[in-house]
């Protein structure tokens, strides 16, 4: 708007703009915490694969089925392929508007109001991958922050 005074400090001049990330899910391998095949592998050995992982309707509560899987047997190696499962996507949106106000010749002073995640999406953390653990299958944190909000003013000189 081609304003001046009091037209052009409300209406003219806003600057609006925005990130929109997203990112499919991150492949990942089931595990066993510990050692059958005596390699000294603690934590690396994948498990026997005896059923199917995949659940209809993943959540944070159960991701994939643990129960898919067994610990192969002593002195052997696990048959579950290498990234055979996929973790939760990444979705988030931030947003920006700013304004800048003249103060003079040079001088200029710049408000700025950042939103991050702005839609609040959840985003999930990877699965626990070890089948043998209390919590395999299920996930237990977050990949990023919740809403977040920053105002900040900048001078320019």
């Amino acid at each position: 708007m081609n304003q001046t005074g009091i037209l052009d400090i409300l209406f003219g001049g806003w600057q609006f703009g925005g990130i929109f990330n997203y990112g499919s899910g991150f492949p990942f391998t089931p595990l066993i915490s510990g050692d059958p095949s005596n390699t000294g592998t603690f934590g690396s050995v994948r498990p026997d694969l005896v059923g199917n992982p995949n659940v209809p309707n993943p959540s944070p509560t159960q991701w994939f089925n643990p129960n898919a899987y067994r610990v192969p047997d002593l002195y052997t190696f696990g048959n579950a392929p290498r990234n055979s499962l996929t973790g939760p996507s990444f979705t988030q949106l931030d947003l920006y508007l700013a304004k800048r106000f003249g103060l003079g010749k040079d001088l200029s002073l710049e408000l700025r109001i950042e939103a991050y995640n702005v839609l609040n999406h959840a985003n999930f953390a990877q699965p626990d991958p070890f089948i043998d653990s209390e919590s395999g299958g299920t996930i237990t944190g977050l990949a990023g922050p919740m809403r977040e909000f920053q105002w900040g003013l900048r001078l320019y000189f």
